[in-house]
């Protein structure tokens, strides 16, 4: 049985966290690393992380570490966004979750992201049909009610018919049953 090797990008992908940052930073001059080629960090690799991989692996891992850092910068941005909002008590969380989707669609019209936006644009509508189904779900609670108050004082009144009593005491249970 042949054992199913792993990518080598998928390798460097599945390092810790510090190991990301300090890949990332070796492109990124600009956030303390410093500017190296992608020759220089296949040789430096085997060194620092035990890891052998081509220039083509390296150039497919590092477009997955430049869409991974977006992310995880526009859910950091969400995060503080909805701590920040939260603190005002007048903020429902259905606003919050609002502004956090707002804030992902405006990443995705930036950052030219089509698909983001479509998916951003699709759960606001499935949020407005979950909402408009909350509503005819609570016009058919009322609708029941009132049927059932209803059928309730039909019965009441096929009781009193039912009795031998004299006109004026049926009127005035029948007043009595349908306030």
């Amino acid at each position: 049985m042949s054992e199913k090797l792993t990518r080598a990008d998928a390798k460097l992908q599945n390092l810790p966290q510090e190991a990301l940052d300090e890949l990332w930073r070796y492109r990124h001059p600009e956030e303390g690393g410093e500017a190296m080629t992608l020759e220089a960090i296949c040789a430096e690799l085997p060194k620092r992380f035990n890891i052998s991989i081509s220039i083509s692996s390296l150039s497919v891992f590092y477009r997955w570490l430049a869409v991974r850092q977006r992310l995880d910068a526009r859910a950091a941005l969400s995060d503080q966004l909805k701590l920040e909002l939260a603190k005002n008590p007048e903020v429902s969380e259905k606003q919050i979750q609002q502004a956090g989707r707002r804030l992902f669609m405006a990443e995705g019209i930036i950052e030219k992201d089509a698909k983001v936006f479509a998916e951003m644009v699709k759960i606001g509508q499935n949020d407005q049909r979950l909402s408009q189904n909350d509503q005819k779900i609570g016009l058919d609670k009322r609708k029941l009610a009132i049927l059932e108050k209803k059928a309730a004082q039909a019965d009441a009144a096929k009781d009193v018919l039912g009795q031998s009593l004299s006109l004026e005491e049926q009127n005035r249970r029948m007043r009595e049953i349908l306030k």
